[in-house]
């Protein structure tokens, strides 16, 4: 293959990965405890586990949907880590879900030859194969 044709497949597999491997363990996670679990903190310093889907939610669309798909970016990430719950697991789950639908879809459209283009995603000048591949740093 030359490496123009190494983009679609690696974007199918990124896609592939994200909404077929990733979403279903981390919903099947979520569905296995109470909204007291989920929203649970050892203490004030630590993230609960709803802060983390929050934050794995907003870093999906700031990186992929927003930073990519050219969407606004509305994020507001202190808000991932401030927020106490209760959000229920079924509405967490749905979040992360129109997340996902809406980064696969941003994927599925993604040009081939403009794969190496560099963006500015969170004040980091990234390639679009970076901002994919590591779907952001955080």
């Amino acid at each position: 293959m030359k490496p123009s044709n190494l983009a679609r497949p690696f974007l199918d597999q990124a896609g592939h990965l994200l909404a077929q491997v990733y979403l279903p363990r981390i919903a099947a996670c979520l569905r296995e405890l109470t909204a007291e679990q989920i929203w649970w903190r050892p203490n004030p310093a630590s993230n609960s586990v709803g802060n983390l889907a929050l934050h794995l939610e907003g870093n999906v669309r700031q990186w992929i949907v927003s930073g990519l798909g050219g969407a606004p970016d509305r994020r507001v990430r202190d808000w991932e880590f401030s927020e106490a719950g209760p959000i229920p697991p079924r509405a967490l789950i749905a979040r992360l879900r129109r997340t996902v639908a809406d980064a696969a879809r941003v994927m599925g459209k993604l040009e081939s030859e403009a794969l190496a283009r560099i963006y500015s995603i969170q004040g980091f000048r990234v390639s679009r194969t970076f901002a994919v591949e590591g779907l952001g740093e955080g």
